[in-house]
Order: C-alpha cells, then sequence, then structure tokens
C-alpha cells in the first residue's frame, strides 16, 4: 500500500501542476462560443457569422460550418481572403476562400466542411492535462476558485480510478511533458545568432550613435551586427502587420488576379537616416506583375523600427485599374462544434479592405500630376523606351546634400530621381527632359540598361574622388549566372563607365553572354561592366559561392569600405546566405575586393615587407565572359599557380612581372597590367588561419591570389 499511495501522491502533485497551469483554460475556451458574430470597428458594418449545421456531432460525423459576411456598409471591400483552421486532429477540406468584391449591402455565404471526425468517448488525463496547459499559455484571463476546485476533483476521480495500473514511470514521464509543455510556453522568442544570416538583397546601414550594423532585404528579413561577422535575425511592425501597412499601394496598384498576395512582393528596401527628417526613412519595393509596382517611403524613431507608412514615391505600370484594395484589416471569429466530450474549434481569419473604388492605376498615381496633358503614355508600354519596373531602390545624398535615389530593373532599364530632402519624396520642382536613353520627364535621369537587357539591383556610393555605381547581371537563381559589376563616375547622376569606357546604357538589344562567350539567349549576361568577382574555387574558401549578387556597399568612419551581398551556393539548392567582403581603391581608382569574407583585418599603414609576400599563390582571373550558368563548372573560376619573386618576376603557369609600395601591388601577366593590395586575412576554413593575399584589377578584370601553406 506504501507504494501505491506514493503513486497516488505523485499523480495527484503532477496533476495539482497540471491544473494550475490549467486554470484560465477553463474560462478562455467557453468565451470563444461568445464570438460567434463579429462586427469590425475599423470599415463599420461588416459583419461575419459563423454557426454550425446541428449542435452535436457524433463518431465519423462531418462537421459543417456555415460561415456568412454582410455589408451592411457604405462602402464596397474587396480582395477578401478567409483562411480557416481547426482543432483536436480534424481535418478541413477546405483552408481558405477567396472573394474579389462584396459590394455595399452585399451578403456572402461560404461553407467549410471537415472529414469524418474521430470522436473518442472519454478523455484521459494526458491528453486534457496537455490541452488545458497549452491553451492557458496562450490565455489572457483568469478563472475563479470554483472552476479549480470542479476541474481538481474531477481529475482526482480520474486518478484514483486508474491508479493502481499507474507507474511510477508513467508519473515521472507525465511530469516531464507537463514541464516541457510549460518551457515552451514561457521562452522568450530570441533571434539565433549566427555568422551566416539569410536576407536576400541586403542593403546595409550604420546608425553612428549605437555603432550598430543593419541589413534590411526582401521578404521582410532583416538583421544587426555589432561588427559586421556575427549577425542576428530581428523582426519588426512590418513583420506582422504588412498587410495592413502596404494595403493601399498595393491594393490600388500593384495587385492582380494572379498576384494577389502582398507577403511574396515586398522587395529589396534600402533604408538611410534623414538628417532634415530627423527619420530614418525606409524605400520598399511593392511589386506587381507585369511592371504594377511602386516604391514608397516609411519612416522610423529607430533603424530598427516600428516603421509608419508615408507615401509612395515613383510608379510604374499604370496602365488600367486594379480590383484590389486598401485600408486593410484583419479580424477573426470562432465557433466550437460539440462531439460527446470533444470540441472541435474552427477558427475564421478574414482580411479585406475598402475597395479601391474605380480608380484607374493612372489616377492612383502621381504621373498625372509630373507629366503634362500632351505627354505621350504610350512610351511607358514600350521596354526600349520608358517602360520600367520600379522596383531596387537605393537612396544616397550628394556631396551638396542633395537627395537621389536610384532604382528599376530589367526592362527600359534603371533611372535616378530628385528626392526633397524635407519629404522623403519626389521633388516636384526639378523637371527632366525626354529623351531616349539620356533620361525621361517623369523617371528622371537614366543610370544603365534598357531594351530589356539585363540588370538590376542598382546600388550607388561615394568612396575617394568617385561615385560608384553596382548592378547584377544575370538570373538570381543558383544556375543562373547572377554576377556583380561596378562603374564609376565623378557625378552622381553619371554617365558611368567601366575600366574600357563602355556605359551601362543598353541603346539595344545585346543579346547575353554565356559562360564561354557564345550568345545563350536563354540567360541574360553581359561583358560590360567591371566584374569584382564570379564563382571560383580557392584555397581556403570551403564552399563554393555561386549567384553573388544585388550587393549594397558603404564607408564606414574609419574609411574602410564594405561590399554586402548575398550569395548561394553550388549543388545546395537555392538557400543563400549574407557575405561581407572588405573593399580597396587602387592606384587606378577601382574598387577590388577581397578573396576572403570580412574577419576584422586592416591595411598595414606601411604595407607588408617584400619577405611576407613573396611565395607561391593561387592565382584566380574573374574572367567577365564566363558565369555560372547551367549548372556547368567553365563558369567556375579555377586556380592556376604563380610564383611572386623577391627579383621582381612572376614564374609559374603565368609568367611576368611584379613591383610593390607599401601595401600596393602590380602584377603584370599575360600583357595586362592588374593593380591593386596585398592583404593577410583569416581565411574561411574553421581554423581560420592567417593567410596573405592579393586582390587586383586591370583591363577590366579583377583577379585574386591567395597564399597556399601546401605550396610554401
Amino acid at each position: 500500500m506504501k507504494n501505491v499511495a506514493k503513486k497516488v501522491v505523485a499523480l495527484v502533485i503532477a496533476l495539482v501542476l497540471c491544473m494550475s497551469l490549467g486554470v484560465t483554460a477553463f474560462a478562455a475556451s467557453f468565451t470563444k462560443e461568445d464570438g460567434l458574430t463579429v462586427t469590425t470597428e475599423k470599415i463599420p458594418g461588416i459583419k461575419i457569422t459563423t454557426i454550425t449545421s446541428k449542435d452535436n456531432y457524433a463518431n465519423g460525423d462531418n462537421i459543417v460550418y456555415q460561415i456568412t459576411i454582410e455589408n451592411t456598409s457604405e462602402v464596397d471591400i474587396g480582395n477578401v481572403v478567409l483562411k480557416y483552421s481547426i482543432d483536436n486532429g480534424a481535418k478541413l477540406k477546405n483552408k481558405e476562400h477567396n472573394i474579389e468584391l462584396i459590394k455595399a449591402g452585399a451578403t456572402e455565404t461560404l461553407t467549410v466542411t471537415t472529414g469524418k471526425i474521430t470522436v473518442e468517448e472519454s478523455g484521459g488525463l494526458f491528453s486534457s492535462c496537455k490541452s488545458d496547459t497549452t491553451a492557458g499559455m496562450i490565455s489572457a484571463g483568469g478563472a475563479g476558485a470554483t472552476g479549480l476546485f470542479t476541474t481538481f476533483f474531477a481529475g482526482l476521480f480520474a486518478v484514483l480510478a486508474v491508479v493502481i495500473i499507474k507507474s511510477k514511470k508513467r508519473v515521472r514521464a507525465l511530469a516531464a511533458v507537463v514541464s516541457a509543455v510549460v518551457l515552451v510556453g514561457t521562452v522568450a522568442g530570441t533571434a539565433v545568432e549566427a555568422y551566416a544570416v539569410s536576407v536576400h538583397d541586403p542593403s546595409i546601414v550604420k546608425d553612428t550613435e549605437t555603432g550598430k550594423y543593419y541589413i534590411f532585404g526582401s521578404h521582410r528579413a532583416w538583421a544587426e551586427s555589432d561588427d559586421l561577422i556575427s549577425w542576428k535575425s530581428f523582426s519588426n511592425n512590418i513583420n506582422s502587420d504588412y498587410k495592413e501597412i502596404f494595403a493601399e499601394p498595393w491594393g490600388k496598384f500593384a495587385w492582380t488576379q494572379n498576384n494577389n498576395k502582398v507577403d511574396g512582393n515586398l522587395w529589396a528596401p534600402d533604408v538611410i537616416y534623414n538628417p532634415t527628417m530627423n527619420k530614418w526613412c525606409m524605400y520598399m519595393s511593392v511589386n506587381g506583375d507585369d511592371h504594377h509596382s511602386t516604391i514608397v517611403l516609411l519612416t522610423a524613431d529607430e533603424a530598427k523600427g516600428p516603421y509608419t507608412y508615408v507615401d509612395e514615391v515613383v510608379f510604374s505600370g499604370a496602365e488600367g485599374s486594379t480590383s484590389g484594395t486598401g485600408e486593410s484589416m484583419t479580424v477573426k471569429a470562432s465557433k466550437v462544434a460539440k462531439a460527446g466530450n470533444q470540441k472541435f474549434e474552427l477558427d475564421v481569419k478574414i482580411t479585406f479592405a475598402e475597395a479601391s473604388g474605380g480608380l484607374t492605376r493612372y489616377e492612383f498615381s502621381d504621373m498625372g500630376q509630373v507629366l503634362s496633358a500632351d505627354d505621350n503614355y504610350s512610351r511607358y508600354t514600350d521596354t526600349g523606351f520608358s517602360r520600367i519596373n520600379c522596383i531596387d531602390p537605393c537612396v544616397n545624398f550628394d556631396e551638396d546634400g542633395n537627395l537621389w535615389m536610384v532604382y528599376g530593373s530589367w526592362s527600359a532599364g534603371i533611372y535616378q530621381l530628385k528626392l526633397d530632402v524635407n519629404t522623403g519624396l519626389r521633388d516636384y520642382n526639378y523637371t527632366y527632359e525626354t529623351e531616349r536613353n539620356v533620361s525621361d520627364a517623369y523617371l528622371g535621369t537614366k543610370i544603365a540598361g534598357g531594351h530589356y537587357n539585363s540588370g538590376e539591383g542598382a546600388y550607388i556610393f561615394k568612396a575617394g574622388n568617385y561615385w560608384y555605381f553596382f548592378v547584377s547581371y544575370g538570373n538570381l537563381e543558383a544556375s543562373g549566372g547572377y554576377n556583380m559589376r561596378v562603374y564609376r563616375s565623378t557625378d552622381i547622376n553619371g554617365p558611368y563607365e567601366d575600366m574600357n569606357g563602355k556605359s551601362p546604357i543598353f541603346t539595344s538589344w545585346e543579346g547575353s553572354v554565356g559562360y564561354n562567350g557564345n550568345n545563350t539567349p536563354y540567360k541574360y549576361n553581359t561583358s560590360r561592366g567591371l566584374k569584382i568577382f564570379g564563382s571560383y574555387k580557392i584555397y581556403g574558401s570551403a564552399r563554393v559561392e555561386v549567384a553573388q549578387g544585388h550587393n549594397s556597399c558603404f564607408v564606414d568612419e574609419d574609411g574602410k569600405i564594405y561590399l554586402v551581398y548575398h550569395t548561394r551556393f553550388k549543388d545546395s539548392g537555392e538557400g543563400h546566405e549574407v557575405r561581407v567582403h572588405q573593399m580597396f581603391i587602387n592606384e587606378d581608382g577601382w574598387l577590388v575586393a577581397t578573396p576572403y569574407a570580412y574577419s576584422g583585418e586592416t591595411l598595414p599603414e606601411n604595407g607588408y615587407d617584400k619577405s611576407q609576400v613573396t611565395g607561391t599563390y593561387e592565382f584566380v582571373i574573374h574572367n567577365p565572359s564566363r558565369v555560372y550558368v547551367a549548372g556547368n563548372e567553365d563558369g567556375i573560376m579555377k586556380p592556376v599557380k604563380i610564383t611572386l619573386n623577391a627579383d621582381g618576376t612572376v614564374s609559374g603557369e603565368k609568367t611576368g612581372t611584379w613591383t610593390m609600395s607599401g601595401a600596393n601591388v602590380t602584377i603584370t601577366v599575360d600583357n595586362v597590367e592588374y593593380k591593386g593590395v596585398f592583404i593577410e586575412q583569416k581565411n574561411e576554413l574553421s581554423t581560420k588561419d592567417m593567410t596573405m593575399t592579393f586582390t587586383v584589377a586591370g583591363k577590366n578584370t579583377t583577379a585574386w591570389g591567395v597564399k597556399n601553406p601546401a605550396d610554401n
């Protein structure tokens, strides 16, 4: 009997713990039934009612829920999306309904049906405890002593009925489960710190007051760092409230029947601090099908947010109209169906908004405010002229404090607009002439691209004496040949050119360049621009990067220059990670990037001794005519071995000469003079060995060298 008594006591203790955690669930599980009818507040007069086909169901029945939406308001609502979920193991035959439009005064009735339900005759101790505990953790209310008293003694009776067959092992297991549930429910959500954070199209900004670095990317992904090495993801109100925040530009401009969910269409934001506004300004791409896109402004008091929607900045694809919505909101209704001792609760989440009211996209946009009545809009339907896609913004202050935004992708190219420093929006007092391949009255100054040649992810920044313009060519998927090119200019508005003097502006369709230099029209690339680097295999890099691109750059307060980009990896699908490399300006004023990701290295003020840099290197030339396309490894640059001899000669698989001055180096091989710097870095292996490297550029081509200790 002592053993039995111990079992009873142990079970009762476990039950008390379980029931004490489940007290709020007793009250909360029934109050939801009072919410069968929900009336909205933001758009008064929208009533959602949820009922079941009967009061009680039996084992093997199909539960039938009826959802009625009554629009007694004075406005039409559109883009109505209802999503359903159900508990207790039931399966829904339909989990979502979409209604394009519910006119004022109209009613829509929908039916949601489960599969055949399985009803247990009595709930066991474990299932009751687990269910109540979990509900209690997400409940905000509380129950009185009567609820606790009733629940406790009902549970105690169940314990006494089965105590003879319960073992101490089972009691421990039950207690462990209860503890586990409690822990899961109470641990706060924290971001996981990692070197390789996943943010697509990363745009970097620094808060100089806190010293924090932030990157913002597509699909509401952002991260922060103290050192540009370890990154931690974070979230803000855009992650949770994006449907409401972007409801107006999405519903009234970008929305189409075939592309009707905003969550996958928030692309490539850029964030800056505007001291005139005393605000952090986020410029976000709201992407729609068929170029129905707009770039919008949000502001915040802190870089991390929360962000408040301000207005649209620029539009593309302004023809036609949308039956999408603005002013969106979300409400929830729920209904509990009873079956024996079980309850099956259907949650109904509905999102809708006031419909656009018949506005055309042109009327919703600011194009009528900018263009004159006799302007020919047809040019905005021609990708050879002015039909661009308003995505991928990058915003900068010039030397005189003027604010500019470069933007665009493929299509008719990439343009730059002057913004008003006081509002962060378009400067309507600054005008442009319309001249093909030069400028456009609405779009601004043409910077690059056109005629549907490849080019996206534009980024402009100033370092030293030049403004540098980055653009990514190719397709962004792992085998799409994505790569970063750079041009420069002495003026933020250009003209920009590469080392060969070529402009990034295309005046006609020029085909494409594949991994062997031949035309491959199914992949889009170009030989223009200085390829900062591409895919490669080299000592010290454990993984083969492919499809590196959509980068940002910045100059830190200590003068260091950084390149921030996302990369995919060979044979690793479409997963991607952020990488940061330090860059330097060579003696000819061109940017060169380090072979390895940034690990804190600093260029010595007086450079290196010759004895430190002589030796054998793996030498990789980033051939601009080769890109990693369709899995062909000819697009992955492989190294050859060269030796920098103390007498200034280069020997090995390539021959030539070399000289150095401090950290600067000039290497001449294959009749090409490359200029750059020596820089010692930690490599990317797990051992993080210090490795002497050099990075150089010449004749519109970059090259790297890394010392492999096996060769020295």
